[in-house]
C-alpha cells in the first residue's frame, strides 16, 4: 500500500491512500448510490461537500472531471479553482510529471538495449503496433490527458523491515480501514486464462513475446499456465532479473516508483529446497524416485516445499528498498478475508510471528515463504495449500532419523510445522491474488483501450474501482526468449540440485568398518575410515590421491567400490535413486 502525504501552504495536510475504494472516498466525501437505466450500480459524489474540499486546496481539482468541476462551480457560484499564484502552484502542484513523460521513448531503449545481442523465439505471424506495444505509453498518454493522480514520488513514505530476514517484522504500509464488503462476482479474468481452452478452427490465438514487456516500468501481473516446474521458476528468475531498477540497468531517466510484479504459477508434483540446504537431509530420495516426483533447487533461501496440482505459488517482486517480509502477504490476507466475511470461504487467515500465513483458528500453516534480495531487487515468493496431497507431502519429506544423526553440516535446516489445505480453487485464489495486488498497487490509468490496440491474446486488464493492472498470460504458444530454456536446462543439471549442497560430512558403518565422508561442491573431499579389512576402499582412495573428481552419487560410489560393500555405501548415499525419474540430469 502506497501512502502519500502533501504538505500545502496551509497549516494541514491531506493523506492519500490507495485502496479498492475510491480516491475520493478516501478524502471524506460522501458517496451516494445510485442505479442508471442499465440496473447497474454507479456513484455519484455529492456535490457540496467536493465544493467544500476544493475550496480548501482547489489543486485537488485533478482528481474530478469536467462536468462536475462546472456543476460545483455552478453550485458554488463560480468558484475558480484553477487561479493560484505562481508560488501556490509551485507549492500544490504534488503531480510530478516531466519524469514519467519520458516513460515511452526511455523504456523502449532500455529495453532494446537489454536484449541486444540475446538469442529470442520469435512469433513472425504477430505484427505489433510500435506505438502500443510498451505498456509505459500509457501512463505517459494518461498525464497528457490529464486523467490520473500522480503524486511526488518524494513524499513517498513505506515502511521497511531489515534486510536481515531474521529481523524483527515490522508493519507494512498501513491501510484504510473498509467498511462492509461487496464483492462482485467477476470471472473476467477466469475467462481471459481459459481462452483458448477448446481452439476454434477459425481463429488462431495471438501472444505478444515476453521480452516486450517484461520491463514495464508499470505494475504488472505474470500467470503462467504452464505446470513444468524448471520452466516456472526459470521464468520467476527471468521476471525478477529483468525488473527494471535504477542505476543498475541504465535505467536512471526512467521513474520506476510504481513497478511491481506478481508472478502466479501452479506445478506439477515436484519437492524444491532452498539455495542453501543440504539435499540429503531433506528429502526421502527413495519416496521421491518411485513417485517420480521432480527434485528441484531454487535460487532464494528458505526451506524445502513440496509442489503439486493442489498447491498455488506466488512470487512477488519490488525494489530492495521496498522489501517488506509480510508486506505483500498482508495484503493478500485482507483480500482473502473479505471473501471470508462474504461466506466465500470457511476459513480466516492471519500471520504468525514468523510472517507465515496461517488459519486464525487452528494456527496451522497454510503457506511456505522464502526471500531473495540481491541487485536493488527483491522477491518474496510462496506457496498456498489449497487442496495438496498432504500425505505425499509428509513421505516426501521424512527423513530416517538415523540419516539425520549420520550427517552433520552447517547448512540451512527446514522447520516442520502443522500445515492444513485452504479447500478453495485455484481460480479462486488467483482473483484474490490478483485483486490484492491491483488494489494495493495499480493505477488509475485507462489501459483496456491501449491493450485492445495491440490486437494480441494473452494481455487482460484487472480492475478495482479506479485502479488497473495488466494481466499477462504465459503458455505454451507464449514466444519466451531462448534464456529462459537455457535456465530451465540448467535447473534440472545434477551439478546444480545435489553438488550446489554446502559443504557436510556423512558419516557410515558397515561391514566392519566406520567411513566418514566430507563432501564438498558434490564431490569426495576426504575420506576417514576405522576398521581392520579397507582393502575394498583401495580404488576409492587411488582416486582421491590423485585428485580424481568421485563424485557423492550411488553409480560414482559402486564404480569405486564394487561388491556388497559398494551396493551398502551406495544405498547409504542416495538410496539408489534414478535421477532420470526427478527429473535430475547427471
Amino acid at each position: 500500500m502506497l501512502c502519500r502525504c502533501v504538505q500545502l501552504d496551509r497549516s494541514y495536510k491531506f493523506l492519500f491512500k490507495r485502496s479498492f475504494v475510491s480516491d475520493a472516498q478516501l478524502l471524506g466525501l460522501t458517496l451516494s448510490s445510485k442505479s442508471n437505466q442499465n440496473k447497474s450500480k454507479s456513484y455519484h459524489l455529492n456535490v457540496t461537500d467536493i465544493a467544500d474540499t476544493l475550496e480548501n486546496d482547489p489543486n485537488l481539482a485533478a482528481f474530478f472531471d469536467a462536468d462536475t468541476i462546472t456543476e460545483v462551480k455552478q453550485i458554488k457560484n463560480g468558484i475558480d479553482f484553477d487561479e493560484c499564484t505562481a508560488k501556490e502552484q509551485q507549492v500544490q502542484n504534488f503531480r510530478d510529471i516531466e519524469s514519467v513523460l519520458a516513460l515511452s521513448t526511455a523504456t523502449t531503449t532500455a529495453t532494446a538495449a537489454s536484449n541486444k545481442g540475446n538469442p529470442v523465439i520469435k512469433n513472425e505471424n504477430i505484427e505489433l503496433d510500435s506505438s502500443v506495444a510498451t505498456t509505459d505509453d500509457y501512463l505517459a498518454q494518461m498525464i497528457n490527458e490529464n486523467s490520473h493522480l500522480l503524486p511526488k514520488k518524494s513524499s513517498h513514505t513505506v515502511t521497511i523491515s531489515s534486510p536481515d530476514l531474521g529481523g524483527p517484522l515490522k508493519e507494512p504500509p498501513s491501510r484504510k480501514t473498509k467498511g462492509a464488503v461487496s464483492l462482485p462476482n467477476d470471472n473476467s479474468l477466469i475467462d481471459f486464462l481459459n481462452k483458448f481452452e477448446i481452439p476454434s478452427p477459425n481463429s488462431a490465438p495471438k501472444h505478444l513475446p515476453l521480452e516486450k514487456i517484461v520491463q514495464s516500468a508499470l505494475p504488472m501481473v505474470f500467470i503462467s499456465r504452464l505446470t513444468s516446474p524448471h520452466l516456472n521458476l526459470a521464468l520467476e528468475r527471468y521476471i525478477y532479473e529483468k525488473f527494471p531498477v535504477k542505476s543498475r540497468d541504465d535505467n536512471d531517466s526512467l521513474d520506476l516508483e510504481f513497478a511491481k510484479r506478481l508472478f502466479l504459477y501452479k506445478n506439477s508434483s515436484c519437492i524444491v529446497v532452498g539455495k542453501n540446504q543440504n539435499i540429503f537431509k531433506e528429502i526421502n530420495f527413495r519416496f521421491a524416485s518411485a513417485t517420480q516426483t521432480s527434485i528441484l533447487r531454487r535460487y532464494s533461501g528458505g526451506g524445502t516445499v513440496v509442489h503439486d496440482d493442489g498447491n498455488f505459488c506466488f512470487g512477488f517482486i519490488c525494489p530492495k528498498d521496498e522489501f517488506n517480509r509480510i508486506g505483500f502477504t498482508t495484503g493478500l490476507i485482507e483480500k482473502w478475508n473479505d471473501y471470508f466475511k462474504s461466506g466465500q470461504i470457511s476459513i480466516k487467515l492471519s500471520t504468525n510471528d514468523k510472517g507465515d500465513m496461517i488459519d486464525e483458528h487452528s494456527k496451522k500453516k497454510v503457506s511456505g515463504s522464502a526471500f531473495q534480495i540481491s541487485k536493488g531487487r527483491s522477491l518474496h515468493h510462496g506457496t498456498m495449500l489449497l487442496s495438496a496431497d498432504l500425505t505425499n507431502l509428509s513421505k516426501l519429506l521424512k527423513i530416517n532419523k538415523d540419516r539425520l544423526f549420520q550427517i552433520k553440516d552447517k547448512a540451512t535446516d527446514s522447520i516442520p510445522s502443522p500445515v492444513m489445505n485452504t479447500s478453495i480453487s485455484a481460480d479462486l485464489f488467483m482473483k484474490i491474488a490478483v485483486g490484492s495486488f491491483v488494489e494495493n498497487y495499480g493505477l488509475p490509468l485507462n489501459l483496456e483501450k491501449k491493450t485492445q490496440k495491440l490486437l494480441v491474446d494473452n494481455i487482460h486488464v484487472a480492475k478495482a474501482g479506479p485502479l488497473q493492472c495488466q494481466v499477462f498470460k504465459v503458455d505454451d504458444l507464449t514466444p519466451l526468449p531462448q534464456e529462459v530454456y537455457e535456465m530451465a536446462n540448467d535447473m534440472q543439471k545434477w551439478d546444480w540440485v545435489f553438488a550446489k549442497t554446502p559443504k557436510f560430512e556423512q558419516t557410515i558403518q558397515v561391514d566392519g568398518l566406520k567411513i566418514k565422508f566430507i563432501v564438498a561442491k558434490g564431490r569426495i573431499a576426504q575420506l576417514e575410515y576405522e576398521g581392520n579389512d579397507n582393502s575394498q576402499l583401495t580404488k576409492l582412495k587411488g582416486a582421491l590421491e590423485t585428485d580424481t573428481p568421485v563424485w557423492y552419487r550411488s553409480d560414482s560410489i559402486k564404480s569405486y567400490i564394487s561388491g556388497p560393500l559398494g551396493e551398502k555405501i551406495a544405498w547409504n548415499v542416495d538410496q539408489w535413486i534414478k535421477y532420470s525419474h526427478v527429473n535430475v540430469q547427471v
